[in-house]
C-alpha cells in the first residue's frame, strides 16, 4: 500500500529561476505603474478569482487577502491597505462586508474609465457613440425583375434573415408564397 501516489517520484526543490537583478527590475517597472492602472488590475484579478472560489477552495476573506498580497508583490502597491474599489463594484462582486477591502464611497476620484461622470471628463460623453437607426433597403422594382418574388436569387434570401433555407418564392404552400415575403417565419 502506498501512502501517496507521488511519494515514489524523485522530487527535489530547486532555487527560483528569477535572479535578484530580475526581481529588482520587475519592482522598478511595477513602481512606475499609475494608481489607476494598479487599481484596474487589482479589480480584474479579484473579479476573475472571485468567479472561481469554489474551484480554488477559497473563502471570500482568503480571496481578498490573496488579492492584496498580489497587488503588493506583483504591482508594487505601497501601504497596508489594498487599492480602493467603488462600493458599487464591491456590491456587484458579492463582496460587501468582506474584511480587508478598501471601499471608496461616492464618485471615483479619477476622470478616466467607464465610471467617469460628464462633469469630470469635460462634458464629453463616455463610452461608444450611440447606434444609428437602421434603414430599410429600397423596395424591389415594380416589374419584379431580379427580386426574390420573381424567382431570382435576389440579394436577401430567407437564409440571410435567419430562415430555414426555404425560398420565399416557393409555391408549394405553407409559408412564403409568391407575395414577396421574406419567409423564415416563426418570429
Amino acid at each position: 500500500e502506498r501512502d501517496r501516489a507521488g511519494a515514489a517520484l524523485p522530487i527535489e526543490r530547486v532555487a527560483p529561476i528569477a535572479s535578484a537583478d530580475a526581481v529588482a527590475a520587475h519592482r522598478a517597472c511595477a513602481a512606475r505603474l499609475s494608481a489607476e492602472t494598479v487599481g484596474a488590475a487589482y479589480q480584474a484579478w479579484l473579479g476573475f478569482h472571485n468567479s472561481n472560489l469554489r474551484k480554488l477552495g477559497w473563502s471570500k476573506e482568503d480571496l481578498v487577502a490573496r488579492a492584496t498580497d498580489w497587488a503588493r508583490d506583483v504591482c508594487a502597491w505601497p501601504g497596508p491597505a489594498p487599492p480602493p474599489l467603488q462600493a458599487k463594484t464591491v456590491g456587484k462582486m458579492g463582496l460587501k462586508g468582506v474584511r480587508g477591502l478598501n471601499v471608496q464611497r461616492g464618485e471615483p476620484s479619477s476622470g478616466g474609465g467607464r465610471g467617469a461622470s460628464s462633469a469630470s471628463s469635460g462634458g464629453a460623453r463616455a463610452g461608444p457613440p450611440p447606434k444609428q437607426p437602421r434603414t430599410n433597403p429600397p423596395p424591389p422594382p415594380a416589374d419584379g425583375v431580379g427580386g426574390a418574388a420573381s424567382g431570382g436569387s435576389g440579394s436577401r434570401g430567407s437564409r440571410a434573415r435567419g430562415g430555414r433555407g426555404r425560398s420565399s418564392s416557393s409555391s408549394t404552400g405553407g409559408r412564403g408564397g409568391s407575395s414577396g415575403s421574406r419567409g423564415g417565419g416563426g418570429f
